[in-house]
């Protein structure tokens, strides 16, 4: 979507981010793809003199072996992610129901 609306820093750090996740995750052909979009992200950064985001990407093509997944999110102890959260936030925000499943009215 970023590439679609020109928005080319945005462009630049999504690619970074994907390739430490496939740098991170290591299957078969995760570090070639991760090195090419690298590259992208790094002529992107320089050209629009993005210098954090271009010492970032330059770190990592140096030493693309030292990328590490990062912990799950949590919040007050609370895993945060996927469906499970989501289906946590929204029981225990539900009114009660009645034995239907109908909302029960207020009184």
């Amino acid at each position: 979507m970023n590439e679609r609306m020109g928005a080319h820093p945005w462009v630049a750090h999504t690619k970074h981010d994907y390739a430490r996740v496939l740098l991170a995750r290591g299957a078969e052909g995760d570090e070639t793809r991760a090195v090419q979009l690298l590259g992208a992200a790094l002529a992107t950064a320089r050209e629009l003199a993005m210098e954090p985001l271009a010492g970032m990407v330059s770190a990592l093509l140096k030493e693309p072996e030292r990328v590490e997944m990062p912990p799950e999110p949590s919040f007050d102890g609370h895993r945060i992610g996927g469906s499970s959260a989501a289906a946590t936030w929204a029981s225990s925000t539900a009114p009660p129901t009645s034995p239907s499943g109908a909302p029960r009215r207020s009184s």
